[in-house]
């Protein structure tokens, strides 16, 4: 038995307090454990860094836990962290997961109080720390460790100490044994600045992504857990809190009002009698395609598609295609080659740029892509959304509205395949206090190019367009 200048509670011990105290933090009989699909993947990996994102009760922290322990049992000797940036945190949360749930009581040796160490029968060694800071992990050497919501760590440092520690070497039956070493990396998703999606998507270290669905995990959870996660989150925080999908945490106050999911996302088919509108907003972390059509006679808007790419330049580069690229695969899919096209953009396209000509002027020179751009204040076109978002009622309520349109379908249809646009109309997109909108870096982006559509979409040209097809309403455009 290892040998300490600390006292250690014992399972075995003939003191009464000591035999309760550790009873309550071991259960003699361990919850049984069975991994899911993406469980069982993470056991098997071999990854030195394993990224395990994902949603709420998807059982992301108890696979980690249930690795820590296991290894633990396999490598005789083996010594692991398990952290949570705040201790008291940690005690409440993941330690008392690991303790009441996933280690057996038969395995263990000793717990030691004071420093909050868990020792098994086999020489094994399981520390429970914090992170806040880093450099108490310098003397340690390790096989593996876990650190659960790493994503409350603002930088990376606490993950880099850790893996840095990953070189203890066991003696085994007398024999020298480098065990695999691994770091488990637990959070809920965050958007693609955190640390950890810059972690999670490099390439030039041995690092695997993981990503937890909270459906994986229904046989363990209450009958009425998912359905209501799903009616108490707002629609932007379903796919990455329950899909575990990379997302952005949105707070504050919804500038569009009104959409509803079962009234304004339907199926679309798109129209040949009706030309396809393209709204751009240019830039490189996130450049935003609309592709929608419009119902001159009753100015219905239809959102077929969407296109957000991610740190994209709009040429071709040796990396991949470039936006333009991805635009016209997108239009291909839509329209035969003749059909009528227009495209609207951010007046700030005009904008020369260091490296030479504007974004506007590169898609006419380069592409014969002629993007239309008027300088309009924000607030126009985000009131002629609003307006397409709630003329629903007035066309429902009055009779003027429903002689002009006896479909009573709302003014804005959105294809199911919308995923962001929709997220952002349900409430993604925000204001601060004062009603400015905010420029988030992600809804914001798709909203503009809605905007740039409808302050644009009535111009002289789209009227003779329609002017000469003679054109005549009809609802077998929609589908509805």
């Amino acid at each position: 038995m290892r040998q300490t200048s600390v006292k250690h509670r014992n399972i075995k011990s003939n003191l009464d307090d000591d035999q309760d105290h550790f009873e309550n933090l071991i259960k003699l009989d361990r919850t049984a454990y069975t991994p899911g699909p993406t469980g069982t993947r993470v056991h098997l990996s071999l990854s030195r860094t394993r990224v395990m994102r994902g949603g709420l009760g998807s059982g992301k922290s108890r696979c980690a836990t249930e690795h820590v322990n296991s290894q633990a049992l396999r490598y005789p000797g083996s010594r692991y962290v398990i952290a949570r940036k705040d201790l008291t945190s940690l005690k409440e949360t993941t330690q008392k997961e690991f303790l009441e749930k996933v280690v057996d009581s038969a395995t263990v040796s000793q717990f030691n109080v004071n420093d909050n160490k868990l020792y098994y029968k086999n020489g094994s060694e399981v520390l429970f720390r914090e992170t806040k800071d880093p450099d108490k992990f310098k003397s340690l050497e390790l096989t593996g460790y876990l650190v659960d919501e790493a994503d409350e760590n603002e930088t990376d440092e606490a993950y880099n100490k850790l893996d840095e520690r990953l070189r203890q070497t066991l003696i085994i039956d007398g024999v020298k044994v480098e065990p695999p070493y691994f770091g488990l990396l637990v959070f809920n998703p965050t958007d693609e600045t955190h640390w950890l999606h810059g972690v999670a998507t490099r390439t030039d270290v041995d690092i695997t992504d993981f990503r937890f669905d909270t459906y994986e995990n229904v046989a363990n959870l209450p009958g009425d857990y998912i359905p209501n996660l799903l009616r108490r989150l707002p629609s932007w925080d379903v796919n990455r809190l329950v899909h575990g999908h990379w997302g952005r945490s949105v707070k504050g106050f919804p500038v569009i009002h009104g959409f509803k999911r079962e009234t304004h996302v339907r199926p679309l088919r798109f129209s040949d009698s009706l030309p396809l509108l393209r709204g751009w907003d240019f830039g490189y972390n996130h450049p935003a395609v609309l592709f929608c059509q419009i119902d001159p006679m009753v100015g219905r808007v239809l959102v077929h598609r969407e296109y957000l790419g991610e740190k994209i330049t709009l040429q071709d580069t040796a990396e991949g295609p470039g936006v333009v690229s991805k635009i016209r695969d997108i239009t291909a899919d839509l329209v035969s080659p003749g059909h009528p096209i227009f495209d609207y953009g951010d007046p700030h396209g005009n904008d020369k740029k260091d490296v030479g000509i504007s974004s506007i002027e590169y898609l006419r020179i380069h592409h014969n892509i002629h993007v239309m751009s008027r300088r309009e204040v924000i607030r126009t076109g985000i009131d002629e959304l609003q307006h397409k978002v709630s003329t629903e009622d007035y066309l429902e309520k009055t009779a003027e509205g429903r002689k002009r349109d006896p479909t009573k379908a709302p003014m804005l249809l959105v294809s199911p395949s919308c995923t962001n646009f929709i997220a952002a109309l349900e409430g993604g997109y925000q204001r601060d206090k004062d009603g400015i909108p905010v420029k988030d870096g992600l809804f914001d982006h798709l909203v503009d190019t809605a905007r740039y559509i409808l302050v644009n979409n009535m111009n002289a040209q789209v009227k003779l367009l329609h002017q000469q097809r003679k054109y005549k309403p009809s609802n077998r455009y929609t589908g509805y």
